[in-house]
């Protein structure tokens, strides 16, 4: 074979696989770009719980990997079962509309419903081939969710950043929708979940009405956050609504109190108490038509006594007295009797020597 010979045969190889090479690559274009577009979230027939507030429904949609010339756009249509455009939602695969990787072909958004009901998710894919300028569009299958109203837990007890021991009961009213209605229980169940933010112990009930108690057991001093959520059945699937959730403050009692009411019931129990004398006076005088009144008289236990001599409404009466004479005053401790005058006596003044007795 001669060296021209040699030459074109190398230049037909190289050529066939240039053909190949091309084929292939137009091939897997042609394969990428025929390659389903479907939906990731939400998964098929979901039940999402609308509770005090809408739930955010997640939309994830995979598209076949485009180049940026391409320009890909996708948009999530959504519809009532009549099949009416009731939402459209655009997806985005750049990362500051949440989505988790950029540029890994999953588009993303968040959905809002405005009611409760049964919902139709389609999603379109739209793009533009650079070489012809033609636009295309694929569509996914049509997937079914539902959005239903659920009771959901209002913490009535402790109130936020209330100070607690180690074991708090959380008191709970069910409530149902924005204008927080009370939950009117009926013939279903209803689960209750509640935990803490360091880790507690809970202790809930098997199945809560219109009001019912949780109990946290706090291990240690410190900053906790509780929460506490119910769970229902719809359509076959356990749904939970919106976590209720409060912070509270657990302190350690101080033994401060205790010590000190220790140390003074041993005080009471060494130290002698100080005893109170109380005297009881006996009074006798005269009245100017002659006769001898007798007075007793004595005070309480740490308390003064007085007695009113005289007229109407006095401890003694004065026969011819028309008001107070004089009031006798006895005080715990002191032996003295004291003569209190209320106006110039009309009768002669008395010899004031009392009998004394110490009790």
């Amino acid at each position: 074979m001669t060296v021209c010979n040699i030459i074109i045969v190398s230049m037909y190889k190289v050529s066939v696989r240039i053909v190949l090479s091309t084929a292939v690559l137009f091939r897997v274009a042609l394969a990428q770009s025929e390659a389903p577009v479907e939906i990731l979230q939400p998964e098929p027939n979901r039940v999402l719980a609308w509770s005090r507030v809408r739930p955010d429904v997640r939309i994830e949609v995979r598209i076949p990997l485009l180049s940026p010339e391409q320009r890909p756009f996708v948009t999530a249509n959504i519809y009532d079962p009549a099949g009416r455009v009731v939402d459209r939602v655009s997806l985005y695969d750049d990362g500051p509309h949440g989505d988790s990787q950029p540029g890994d072909g999953i588009f993303s958004g968040t959905y809002a419903p405005q009611a409760t009901g049964d919902y139709v998710l389609k999603a379109r894919l739209q793009w533009t081939e650079p070489n012809t300028g033609v636009a295309r569009e694929r569509w996914t299958q049509p997937r079914s969710f539902v959005v239903e109203q659920v009771p959901y837990p209002r913490i009535t007890a402790p109130i936020p950043g209330q100070r607690v021991g180690n074991r708090v009961k959380l008191n709970v009213r069910m409530l149902t929708g924005s204008d927080m209605t009370p939950y009117e229980p009926r013939d279903e169940v209803v689960r209750v979940r509640a935990w803490a933010e360091p880790p507690a112990k809970a202790d809930v009930p098997d199945r809560a009405g219109g009001e019912f108690t949780a109990t946290l057991e706090l291990p240690q001093p410190g900053r906790y956050r509780l929460f506490v959520t119910t769970a229902v059945e719809r359509r076959g699937q356990w749904i939970e609504a919106e976590p209720e959730s409060m912070q509270v403050q657990y302190d350690r009692p101080s033994v401060m109190p205790f010590w000190m009411g220790g140390l003074l019931v041993l005080l009471g129990i060494v130290l002698p108490g100080k005893k109170v004398n109380l005297y009881r006076h006996h009074l006798r005088f005269k009245t100017n038509d002659g006769r001898t009144l007798r007075i007793e008289i004595a005070p309480k236990r740490l308390q003064e006594v007085g007695h009113t001599v005289g007229g109407v409404g006095c401890d003694t009466r004065v026969p011819g007295a028309g008001d107070t004479l004089f009031t006798l005053v006895s005080r715990p401790g002191v032996q003295r009797l004291e003569v209190q005058a209320e106006r110039p006596c009309a009768c002669r003044k008395p010899s004031l020597r009392p009998w004394v007795l110490l009790l």
